[in-house]
Order: structure tokens, then sequence, then C-alpha cells
């Protein structure tokens, strides 16, 4: 996670894979622009975590399908009961790894728009010049 990452603290009511901790701290980037969930004190969700960081936080971002509880229907109809979920065993919770390659699509449109736009600004800036030039 970045510098500019936002944790996370809250009461699990309900886990649909894994452990089962009454409370878990979530990481996620500070703002949208670099994936990270915009999360709002009180509001309910359901949470897909993964990627454990080096201080064995949980990470999520708007790659996932993270969302408020109440917009999560589909989400919640297929998941179905919580099966395979275990008791913590000494607080720990295991490792597991995702990746978000929607986050990384995104940095590269957003750095070739960035480029395409200085190639723009350069070729209109030599076409004005030509304009002054010629007259």
């Amino acid at each position: 996670m970045g510098a500019q990452d936002v944790r996370v603290t809250f009461d699990v009511s309900q886990v649909f894979k894994g452990i089962k901790p009454t409370t878990i701290t979530v990481s996620t980037e500070g703002n949208s622009a670099t994936c990270g969930y915009g999360f709002e004190v009180g509001g309910e969700y359901i949470v897909y975590a993964s990627d454990y960081n080096s201080d064995g936080v949980l990470s999520t971002s708007i790659c996932t399908r993270t969302k408020l509880l109440s917009l999560a229907q589909e989400d919640l109809a297929e998941l179905g009961n919580s099966t395979g979920v275990q008791e913590p065993v000494d607080g720990m919770i295991p490792p597991h790894s995702k990746t978000c390659d929607i986050c990384g699509f995104a940095w590269i449109v957003i750095i070739a728009v960035l480029v395409a736009a200085v190639v723009l600004a350069i070729y209109f800036k030599k076409i004005r010049k030509q304009k002054v030039n010629k007259k």
C-alpha cells in the first residue's frame, strides 16, 4: 500500500470464507484515483479483501466487489451460507494473495492519456508557432 493508505476497522458480522475474527482492519488507498475504496463511518459493507501487507493487514480496493451491504444482494445470493469458516488460531489470519489487474490497467490508461496530452500540447504549440512565423 502507498503512503496515503487508509485503515478501516470493522466489526465482523459474517464471514463467507476464511477465519472469523470479531473485528478486522482493512487497508485501502487514500483516494479512488489510486484505487482506494471510500468507506464511510457507520456504513455496512461486504468487503472482499486479500493481499496481507507487511503489517499483516488485509487490503481492498475499488477493483474488488467491495460495496455497501444494501447493494450486495447478488453477492449475498451467490455466496449463500457461511461455509468453510474457521475460528481464529492465536488471532492470526493466514495470508492470501490476489492482484488488482484493473488497477494496473487504470494506471496504464492514465499514463497513456497524460503522454497523449503532452504530445498534443507540443503539436499545437508547434502549429501556433508556425502560424506566427508566417505572418
